[in-house]
């Protein structure tokens, strides 16, 4: 997307960009400048009496962080899509003020994402259908995704304005930079040397400009050749070596080094280089921890499920069988509800009884070909093998009639969702989860809205979407 600092023509073209591609509406909205409220910029549909009508009722009101679907993604940060949308869900899951709208011009399906730039919401990108009735696929998710991450870069360059230095800046940098710096020939002539430099390697810029490459770089160290081979082949390269003090000590540095011409055409080297020794020193240790690690149980000591670590083999191995008697497998997603309030009204104790509560429950109404792991911390995954996807709803009804039965200081509720799997599908394990999450979110954002007009809250039991 080419970059425009003429905002508002900017996001007119990121609309017309979401109705090519995904039709047949779009709006993208910005968060005003108390960080409260988004507010909508541009409106777009392939009728001009549905864009009329939906600028009129965009244009009343700002909407609230967490109002609204749109205020949902961005407060959440989470791309939200729905599709097969009935009118009563729609008119529990919006604003009132929007109904009179959607009673004219029923949507079909809706699909928002936020727009974040340097982890700052910007606004929201939102695509809808009201005359196609296909539903968004997760291709058509991944693609509003790319354009709101690329709009978002975008929208971050314009809003910043055009900035210029000069030369004092750049001396500025090479004076003042914590990083060293050491202007050079490339066969290893140094012709100046910044503080930085000149403080980690205990030598003045007298003493290194009087030095050769080998007086300042360990000799055997291998990486060192290597990198000027490709330095010279490329003209840039980024390494660690092993620096070398004046007092002989030595230090692991990452180094970067760029071959350019100067001003009068000479051919000039420019060599960056930092001491890592603490991040080298925490990389051994992360690496022993690691190798520690290696050899600890597959198992969730609270629960004694398996950990993510177990259940990726397990369920790897599960699915294999799944697919050598070609069976249909569901892999469901459990959130807890509320854990964060029974943590801080009865205490963290009470809260490990919740969660083992649950991970009992699920436990009890699995069956021993099934696989479960405590995926986090109030979030549960199992794979329910040769189980159709009909019968989830009745599977999460058998874990809230153990979790009823459990002596429980509150009630528990949770929201599911699910992702069924066809045999010998090439969707992986991984991916599957995240679509089971994704897929728990959007019940959760429902659930939510609902109960923002006044609808049942309760734990959904929506049917699983399809995977290969």
């Amino acid at each position: 997307m080419a970059v425009s600092h003429d905002v508002p023509a900017l996001l007119r073209l990121i609309a017309d960009r979401v109705v090519d591609a995904l039709g047949d509406g779009c709006v993208v909205t910005t968060l005003d400048d108390a960080g409260e409220r988004l507010v909508p910029q541009v409106v777009r549909h392939v009728d001009p009496v549905v864009a009329a009508a939906m600028e009129a009722v965009l244009a009343q009101e700002p909407m609230q962080l967490g109002e609204g679907l749109a205020g949902s993604a961005a407060a959440d940060r989470r791309s939200i899509m729905l599709n097969d949308l009935p009118p009563a869900t729609v008119a529990e899951t919006i604003p009132a003020r929007f109904l009179p709208f959607v009673r004219d011009h029923p949507m079909r399906a809706i699909a928002i994402v936020p727009l974040v730039a340097a982890g700052e919401l910007l606004g929201t990108l939102g695509s809808i259908r009201t005359t196609d009735g296909d539903p968004y696929t997760e291709d058509d998710l991944r693609l509003l995704e790319g354009l709101a991450h690329q709009a978002s870069l975008a929208m971050a360059d314009a809003l910043t304005g055009p900035r210029s230095i000069g030369v004092a800046d750049y001396e500025a940098i090479f004076h003042h930079n914590i990083d060293g710096v050491i202007f050079s020939t490339p066969d290893g002539h140094m012709l100046a040397a910044n503080p930085a430099a000149c403080a980690m390697l205990g030598r003045s810029q007298r003493e290194i400009i009087d030095s050769a490459r080998e007086d300042l770089v360990e000799g055997d160290d291998p990486r060192l050749a290597r990198a000027l081979e490709e330095r010279a082949a490329t003209g840039r390269v980024r390494t660690e070596l092993t620096m070398l003090r004046a007092d002989g000590s030595t230090f692991p540095a990452a180094v970067s080094s760029t071959i350019y011409t100067a001003q009068h055409g000479q051919v000039r080297t420019v060599i960056i280089f930092r001491d890592i020794s603490v991040e080298v020193a925490a990389r051994h240790a992360a690496a022993a921890r690691l190798d520690e690690l290696a050899q600890a149980a597959d198992r969730d000591p609270l629960t004694g499920l398996w950990n993510r670590r177990g259940f990726a083999v397990a369920g790897t191995h599960a699915l294999a069988e799944a697919d050598r008697h070609g069976l249909v497998s569901q892999v469901v997603f459990i959130d807890l509800d509320g854990l964060k309030s029974i943590n801080d009204e009865l205490g963290h104790a009470a809260g490990d009884t919740a969660i083992r509560a649950v991970a009992s429950a699920i436990e009890r109404a699995l069956r021993d070909v099934d696989v479960a792991c405590r995926f986090g911390g109030d979030e549960f995954v199992f794979l329910a093998v040769g189980t159709p996807a009909g019968a989830v709803p009745a599977l999460a009804r058998r874990i809230e009639e153990h979790l009823t039965r459990a002596a429980l200081p509150v009630p528990l509720t949770f929201t599911v969702g699910a992702v069924e799997r066809s045999p010998h599908g090439e969707t992986d394990l991984d991916e599957l989860i995240d679509a089971a999450d994704r897929d728990m979110y959007q019940h959760k954002v429902l659930r939510r809205l609902r109960g923002q007009q006044g609808g049942a809250a309760h734990p959904p039991q929506g049917q699983p979407r399809g995977s290969t």
